[in-house]
């Protein structure tokens, strides 16, 4: 048997073994309830519930519709919340067959020999049994919150980006680099609005394809087109949102507040700097010492009530807003609707102007809780976390239990929650893929240091083009790590969390690249393109 015929052997063994994965990852998704766990975040739940009694499609809370609207979809549609979740699942198994795609066309600008070709293959299934039977996606995707869907939009917007590369640089046809590029902005611009810490990261996706539209020959039009229909889809998602969050009072103050209250101790060393040099008009004086000392009261008490939450912010931001007497309600009651949200504009600018460094160490330190040598995207969650009855403080509170009686999929979702209430999820956790996700963390930061220091032996390797996609795939996480730690807190875990898929194919695709480096041959772009179709060979 020569050796193209023993390769496309091994071939289609690799794809037989992606396929029992999948099988597998099916049955560890559909053997749980399909009930989504719901959670104090009411953003996602209460439109729907609003809408299916027969009231406006309101109160999000400071979260884009996009969301709400598919739950409210999926739910007129079945009249079962289950069909969320299990539409969640699919989702998540869609991840993973992008994630597999993606991979093997990776594989066309690394260096071209058939062993090279089997140790990427080994690598991708690696990487796919550890996504697809990992903990963390799965508890994700039974959350009735857009965090489910992410990794599945990362995946998307990924791998047509790379489809569009392929198109315009190996096989020269421009106008599918075009399509796929449109369509992969589209996506972009599609996970940014269901997830705004995605908005750097989806911002230099659609720069990049940008770049690599206008540099397609000819397609004049359809260069304009492409910008036409970017800008006609942020325009509408961003009109649609104002108009349906324009009486939205929590929507408003959503932004200021998150910005004050997770930079609040900079905020307060501005305002005693200007009480103390007399900057403050007298007339407000006195109102602003009571403030603060108010707030420094509340952060106190809730880092003794809760000293392990945000331990790297040193004081829980949440105690000073959920809460109906927390200290951010009390004092927008105090102040009135108009005056109060000026007040938080105004202090938070007014810090940054004066103490941009402060805000840059604060930065740093939520950056470093994601790169850290156990970097977090990769937690195991084990057991896997399903259990009901965290969601019984969200669908007892009076207005959600209200909203749920006054429709049949609301009443049907309140019973099957109540059912559940003691069911925990048993010991779910495949000991190799947990020890894989343990590996994978503490050498996330250490594999990435070391790319950065070996880049030069890449390039002179033959894997430049390789090279730039791992610095593409990196930024994309940086950029995510990046918004949620200016505006609020990586230590959440779910913002991690929402990052494993992409950042694992970042980590394996450094790996494949040090391994390819020994190889140290380019690619030959007659050994991947048939001459003919323009069509391209995957590894």
């Amino acid at each position: 048997m020569d050796k193209a015929k023993r390769f496309e052997k091994w071939r289609v063994g690799c794809g037989a073994i992606a396929a029992a994965l999948f099988v597998v990852a099916a049955w560890c998704r559909f053997s749980l309830p399909q009930t989504p766990l719901i959670d104090t975040d009411y953003g996602y739940l209460w439109p729907v519930l609003s809408k299916l009694a027969g009231e406006a499609f309101a109160r999000f809370q400071g979260v884009n519709f996009i969301y709400p609207g598919a739950v409210l979809g999926l739910v007129r549609l079945t009249g079962d919340f289950r069909a969320v979740t299990i539409a969640q699942h699919l989702l998540g198994l869609a991840a993973g067959g992008l994630f597999w795609l993606a991979w093997r066309r990776l594989g066309l600008f690394l260096p071209q020999s058939e062993r090279g070709a089997r140790i990427h293959l080994i690598v991708g299934l690696m990487g796919l049994a550890i996504y697809l039977l990992a903990n963390n996606p799965i508890w994700l995707e039974t959350r009735l919150r857009p965090d489910a869907v992410c990794m599945f939009f990362e995946m998307l917007c990924s791998w047509l980006a790379l489809e569009a590369l392929v198109a315009a640089h190996l096989c020269a046809r421009p106008r599918r680099a075009w399509g796929l590029a449109l369509g992969a902005s589209l996506s972009a611009v599609l996970l940014a609005a269901l997830k705004p810490s995605f908005l750097l990261s989806a911002g230099l996706i659609v720069a990049l394809l940008s770049v690599l539209v206008a540099r397609l020959r000819g397609l004049w039009i359809k260069k304009a087109g492409f910008a036409v229909s970017l800008g006609a889809v942020v325009f509408a998602i961003a009109a649609r949102q104002s108009a349906l969050t324009h009486d939205d009072e929590n929507t408003k103050l959503f932004l200021p507040r998150t910005l004050f209250l997770f930079q609040a101790p900079i905020i307060l060393s501005q305002i005693d700097r200007d009480l103390a040099a007399g900057l403050v008009p007298a007339a407000v004086r006195g109102e602003l010492v009571i403030l603060t000392a108010d707030l420094q009261r509340d952060m106190q008490e809730g880092h003794r009530l809760n000293p392990n939450h945000y331990p790297v912010l040193g004081y829980d931001a949440d105690y000073l807003q959920v809460r109906n007497e927390s200290w951010f309600w009390r004092w927008r009651r105090r102040m009135g609707a108009e005056k109060f949200p000026q007040f938080l504009h105004y202090w938070y600018w007014r810090s940054l102007r004066e103490q941009p460094w402060a805000f840059a160490r604060k930065i740093a330190r939520q950056v470093g809780v994601f790169y850290r040598w156990d970097c977090p995207a990769f937690g195991t969650h084990r057991p896997l976390p399903v259990a009901y009855a965290t969601s019984q403080p969200a669908v007892t509170a009076p207005t959600t239990a209200r909203l749920l009686g006054l429709s049949p999929a609301g009443r049907s979702l309140a019973a099957q929650l109540e059912r559940l209430r003691a069911y925990k999820s048993a010991d779910r956790g495949l000991g190799p893929i947990n020890r894989a996700q343990k590996y994978a963390g503490w050498s996330f930061l250490a594999v990435l240091l070391l790319s950065l220091v070996l880049s030069p032996w890449l390039v002179r390797a033959g894997l430049g083009r390789a090279l730039a996609l791992l610095v593409v795939l990196y930024s994309l996480v940086a950029g995510n790590v990046l918004s949620i730690a200016a505006i609020h807190s990586m230590e959440i875990s779910r913002y991690s969390e929402v990052l494993f898929l992409i950042a694992l194919l970042a980590h394996l695709l450094a790996l494949r690249c040090w391994l390819a480096s020994w190889e140290a041959r380019p690619v030959d772009r007659r050994l991947i393109v048939r001459p003919k179709s323009g069509m391209v060979r995957d590894v």
